[in-house]
């Protein structure tokens, strides 16, 4: 993805491109991001996430690719963490904006954030943004843009909505298909065990207990979920649950 989208998006074209979650897209388009922004212009570039984790790491990766001594700054601006530390960092005109279509909305309408000179534009993983409501709020977010931008559209695939808001938003893309879409990366491996429902929580045990490392358990409700890391705490297996209730602070700490 990186091969295919970094020498388009250099030259200022948009980009509608898919490709499996995990395979280097935010390199694809924080590289031509730091490229074309000059240091003498008041540009900025605007990336939206579906979710305060992946803001934070897409943030993450734009202070290790800029190092200390590029005068370009960043900022992450995500729901459940101070705004007052987030109106600090805008004081400071950031020229890199990166945050969910939520709080960046509050800081357009709190007159804290201008995205008026939005020279670049990131949709990414679009297609979760949409599963998750947002449509409503990055219409709200492109509308104070200027038409004259460069917007890069990455998502995991391209079902027919997100075509839709393709035609809406981007100018004569180039469109980058790497894998096929809905392909299993070629690292991972799947089983499907059958079981009886009284079965499920002893196998799900047997399964912790003879695999190593981290282990994702994903379950239908928040309410579930916090049962199931209880039980499985006291059944001796190291577990935390993770959800949209948890504070962001909580949410952080899971994640460490």
């Amino acid at each position: 993805i990186q091969n295919e989208s970094i020498p388009i998006a250099l030259t200022g074209k948009d980009i509608l491109a898919s490709a499996q979650t995990g395979s280097g897209k935010t390199a694809a388009f924080a590289i031509p991001i730091i490229e074309n922004l000059p240091d003498d212009s008041t540009d900025i570039a605007v990336i939206l996430a579906p979710t305060r984790e992946l803001a934070n790491q897409i943030y993450e990766v734009f202070i290790q690719l800029l190092g200390f001594q590029n005068s370009l700054k960043v900022v992450s601006l995500i729901g459940g963490e101070s705004i007052s530390t987030q109106l600090r960092s805008l004081k400071k005109k950031p020229r890199i904006v990166i945050g969910t279509p939520g709080r960046i909305n509050d800081h357009i309408n709190r007159k804290s954030l201008s995205i008026k000179k939005t020279k670049i534009l990131v949709l990414d993983e679009t297609d979760r943004m949409l599963d998750m409501g947002f449509e409503i709020q990055i219409d709200e977010v492109v509308k104070r843009m200027t038409k004259n931008r460069q917007t890069l559209m990455f998502s995991a695939t391209i079902p027919r909505n997100i075509s839709k808001l393709a035609e809406k938003y981007l100018i004569e893309p180039k469109r980058i298909t790497i894998g096929s879409e809905n392909e299993v990366p070629k690292n991972l491996k799947q089983e499907t065990l059958k079981l009886k429902s009284n079965e499920k929580y002893e196998q799900l045990l047997n399964q912790l207990r003879f695999r190593q490392g981290s282990v994702l358990v994903f379950i239908k409700t928040k309410y579930a979920c916090d049962r199931m890391a209880k039980k499985l705490s006291f059944d001796g297996v190291k577990a935390l649950a993770i959800h949209g209730d948890l504070k962001q602070n909580q949410r952080e700490t899971v994640l460490k």
